[in-house]
Order: structure tokens, then sequence, then C-alpha cells
């Protein structure tokens, strides 16, 4: 259970890398 809840984390991470990325160029 905790290993879904830093999956879920990082992904979130991840999704708002993408934005600023996209942001960025």
């Amino acid at each position: 259970m905790h290993q879904s809840n830093a999956i879920n984390l990082m992904q979130s991470i991840y999704n708002v890398k993408d934005v600023r990325n996209i942001n960025v160029q």
C-alpha cells in the first residue's frame, strides 16, 4: 500500500515536470 502512494507521488511529480517542459518549449 505504501508503495502505491509512492508511485502516485512520483507520477504526479513527473506530470508536473512534463507540464513545465512544455511551458518552457
